[in-house]
């Protein structure tokens, strides 16, 4: 937690040039997931740093997009600044962890749940993974990747790495069915 909220403009500018590269899971959430979701479809961006898919889920797909994040970080503070320079204020919902969910949103029965590249950055993976399994309906999915990332020098956010399919068998332990077609993409069952 302290390490995102001390990132400074530093940390949003590195989050911002690193979405600016090309990544797998951000491109079929944004391009792809009208496959499976419908317009208005409600989702949660768990770890949504800077905003780069919760904007694009908003805007370009009309999803209404829950961005939860760490509290008091700067890039929760720039993503609230982009949900208005968009006008997508009625899609995107910031919440922070930590902090209370804002007044009338109901995270039970989402659609679905993007965790693209967050859970090396958690202390308690399978803790926001019981999250997700209880909050999301039965036959809502949950889009998760980015665990084969190594902490690095310099680079203390990445905590461990996870194999497949370790991760995938205590996926289906949860009550979540891996799609043929994606090894991220799980539906609740």
């Amino acid at each position: 937690k302290r390490y995102y909220q001390n990132v400074g403009r530093k940390g949003v500018m590195n989050l911002g040039i690193f979405n600016l590269k090309y990544d797998q899971g951000r491109d079929w959430a944004i391009n792809e997931s009208g496959k499976i979701l419908k317009a208005g479809a409600r989702v949660v961006d768990y770890g949504c740093g800077i905003g780069y898919l919760s904007v694009a889920l908003a805007e370009r797909n009309g999803y209404q997009v829950y961005a939860l994040d760490v509290e008091g970080t700067p890039t929760m503070e720039f993503l609230k600044w982009r949900k208005h320079k968009h006008n997508i204020d009625g899609n995107l919902v910031p919440i922070e962890f930590g902090g209370s969910v804002p007044e009338g949103v109901d995270l039970d029965g989402v659609d679905g749940v993007f965790m693209i590249s967050v859970l090396e950055h958690l202390y308690d993976p399978y803790g926001a993974l019981e999250w997700a399994t209880n909050n999301v309906k039965p036959g809502g999915f949950l889009y998760c990747d980015g665990w084969q990332q190594m902490p690095k020098d310099g680079e203390p956010q990445h905590l461990a790495k996870y194999d497949h399919h370790k991760i995938t068998k205590n996926f289906c332990k949860m009550g979540w069915k891996e799609a043929p077609e994606n090894p991220y993409l799980y539906f609740r069952i």
